[in-house]
C-alpha cells in the first residue's frame, strides 16, 4: 500500500491533514480555501483570510470543546462575523458558549474566575490586613478608623487627631498585632464600651488606651471654651460662634 498523498489533483505531495499536503492545508487555514493564494484577486474565496478556534485549543482559561469555528475577514467585512458561537469549557469546570470574536481578541478569557482572583489580589495588596483574614473581626473597623483619623488629612476627624499630633504606635499598623495586644491586655469588649485614650492629648499606644463608655469618653474631652456672653464653644474655636468675641485658651 502506497503512501497517502494530497487529494488536490496533480499535487502528489505527501498527505498532512484533512486530505491535503502541508501547502494546501496552510492555504485552507489562512484563507479558507486550499487552492487560495496570497495573490488571489479580491472577491474570490481565496481572498478571505480567517482566524479560527479549534477543538482543544486554549484561549486564556477557555478550552474549545465544540466544533471548529472560523472568522472570515474580507474587504467588505474587515472585522468578520464576530458573534459566531463557540462552545467552551473554563478551567474552573464551567461550560458555556462564547462569541468567537471575544475569544480571539482576548475580551473573554474565563468564566469570571480570573477577574475574581485578580480583584482579590488587588484588594490584598491595597489592604495588607486582608492577608490575615481579619477583615471580619469586630476590632477591624476600630483599627482602620484609628489609622484614618490619625494619618489621613482627608478624614473628617483628622483635625482633632492627626492634626493635633496624635499618632499610632508603629507596631499597631499591623492589625494582627493591634488585635492581639487588645485581647491580651484589655480583654473582650464590654457591652457599651469602645477604645478610648486615657490621656486625651496622648497617642494610640500601649498604656494609653482602655475600654470606656460613651459617658466616660465625653468627660475625657478637651475642655470647652465659654464666652462671656454665655455661649459654650468647641475647644478648637478661636472666636465665639454666637457673638464673634475672641476666645482665650480654656
Amino acid at each position: 500500500m502506497g503512501k497517502r498523498t494530497c487529494s488536490i489533483p496533480k499535487c502528489g505531495r505527501p498527505h498532512v491533514a484533512r486530505g491535503w499536503c502541508g501547502k494546501h492545508y496552510q492555504s485552507w487555514r489562512q484563507y479558507g480555501d486550499p487552492l487560495a493564494t496570497a495573490s488571489a484577486p479580491p472577491g474570490r474565496m481565496g481572498s478571505k483570510k480567517s482566524r479560527f478556534a479549534s477543538p482543544g485549543q486554549r484561549l486564556g482559561r477557555w478550552i474549545v470543546t465544540g466544533p471548529e469555528m472560523r472568522l472570515y475577514i474580507t474587504a467588505a467585512n474587515p472585522r468578520g462575523h464576530r458573534a459566531v458561537p463557540v462552545r467552551c469549557s473554563c478551567s474552573s469546570g464551567f461550560e458555556t458558549v462564547v462569541a468567537l470574536g471575544d475569544l480571539l481578541d482576548g475580551r473573554s478569557t474565563s468564566c469570571g474566575c480570573l477577574r475574581g482572583e485578580l480583584s482579590g489580589r488587588r484588594m490584598r495588596e491595597a489592604n495588607p490586613a486582608i492577608k490575615h483574614g481579619l477583615s471580619g473581626h469586630p476590632l477591624f473597623d476600630t483599627w482602620r478608623n484609628i489609622l484614618s483619623r490619625c494619618e489621613k488629612p482627608a478624614d473628617k476627624s483628622w483635625a482633632d487627631y492627626g492634626g493635633r499630633g496624635i499618632q499610632v504606635f508603629d507596631e499597631w499598623h499591623d492589625v494582627a498585632v493591634f488585635i492581639a495586644w487588645v485581647d491580651a491586655n484589655l480583654g473582650p469588649r464590654p457591652e457599651g464600651h469602645s477604645i478610648d485614650r486615657i490621656d486625651n492629648d496622648g497617642s494610640y499606644e500601649p498604656g494609653n488606651v482602655r475600654w470606656a463608655t460613651a459617658l466616660t469618653q465625653r468627660r475625657n474631652r478637651r475642655p470647652l471654651k465659654t464666652c462671656p456672653c454665655g455661649n459654650i464653644n468647641p475647644a478648637t474655636a478661636k472666636f465665639c460662634f454666637e457673638c464673634g468675641t475672641a476666645l482665650l485658651v480654656a
